[in-house]
């Protein structure tokens, strides 16, 4: 499949623009990092990737470091002042009677664990280098769902952007302009795969032990298959977080079934010491 880019995307890259992969270290990344290789001098690609510690696949943030060696873009790994284990701990010890774990329509997991700090490396970045455009993507697919699905492909981001100014000595002060893309938006699954499997790139090992999707070895959306398959193969992150069950009186999963029950892995009080 070959990628068609908006006129603003090109413009932008054309004009010097730093074009920052949020890579997560799953296909998704994968492709948009190729992608936009395809179009961008590896000097102007950053791969950032945000780790969640002991909470994605190990090896996660190498596999990540590995998609900027393909393109030959620069890598960042940054990580929020607390894991998300620490989060659920904290949200449970301040409002012990509301459920501490992230949801679908509160995805602290994302915003807190990942978005924010990538936002800011991307601005400290951008600022120590002397960049004024942005081109900040992300791997997220409409077949994935109906939210994804009617986001737009390409859009200012007015929060995140700052306008020319003008100084007391008539001088202008560049500001910053700062795109949202989405790269592959328009792909199918199998289209991801190809893309990588064409291109000479190892995928994460956790997809061939049978997982959908990959990052955190648990997730608040995974489907059962994911679920089981993170308990099966990380049974020490698995026991953690079907003790912190136990200790919440809440459930994980937004089915209000318990981790044991979704996956048939009982809980096993020698892995936790």
């Amino acid at each position: 499949m070959t990628a068609t880019f908006p006129d603003a995307v090109l413009r932008a890259i054309d004009a010097g623009a730093l074009v920052v992969i949020n890579d997560s270290g799953g296909k998704d990344s994968a492709a948009t990092g190729l992608v936009m290789a395809s179009v961008t001098p590896p000097k102007q690609l950053l791969h950032v990737h945000a780790t969640l510690g002991e909470s994605e696949w190990p090896g996660t943030e190498s596999q990540a470091q590995a998609h900027a060696l393909h393109t030959g873009g620069t890598f960042l790994s940054v990580q929020a002042k607390l894991t998300l284990l620490e989060m659920i701990e904290r949200r449970h010890a301040a409002r012990p009677g509301i459920a501490p774990y992230p949801s679908p329509k509160f995805r602290y997991c994302t915003s807190t664990a990942k978005r924010e700090p990538i936002t800011r490396a991307i601005k400290a970045y951008a600022k120590a280098h002397g960049y004024t455009r942005i081109i900040n993507t992300m791997g997220l697919r409409a077949q994935e769902s109906r939210a994804r699905a009617q986001k737009p492909a390409c859009v200012l981001c007015p929060r995140n952007s700052i306008a020319d100014r003008t100084l007391v000595s008539g001088a202008v002060k560049p500001g910053r302009e700062w795109l949202e893309y989405l790269p592959i938006h328009t792909m199918k699954s199998d289209e991801v795969f190809g893309r990588i499997e064409d291109a000479g790139l190892r995928r994460h090992y956790a997809y061939d032990l049978g997982n959908e999707r990959v990052s955190c070895i648990l997730c608040h959306m995974a489907s059962k298959a994911d679920l089981t398959n993170g308990a099966r193969h990380n049974p020490h992150v698995y026991q953690k977080y079907a003790r912190l069950e136990v200790r919440t009186g809440f459930t994980f999963h937004p089915s209000q079934k318990t981790l044991p029950q979704i996956t048939g892995v009982a809980l096993d009080e020698a892995l936790l010491h």
